[in-house]
């Protein structure tokens, strides 16, 4: 026969098991939206980077297409 206390230790190891997957999805969750942050950040500070760089070419290419079509 089981004694009663045995059953609780058997329901209190089950409950503390399930509070750490639980505890554990909440840390896994609570990385990912950082993650995407970071990803999204690092794409945004590199299109800022190409934009600095290619910005004079970029204004001499519209300047050129704005006296092309002046001129016919």
């Amino acid at each position: 026969m089981i004694s009663t206390i045995h059953l609780h230790e058997h329901f209190l190891f089950e409950h503390h098991q399930e509070l750490q997957r639980e505890m554990e999805q909440q840390r896994f969750l609570a990385r990912q939206p950082r993650k995407q942050f970071r990803q999204i950040r690092r794409l945004a500070a590199m299109m800022g980077g190409l934009l600095l760089v290619w910005g004079p070419n970029l204004k001499r290419l519209e300047a050129s297409h704005e006296q092309v079509a002046y001129e016919q």
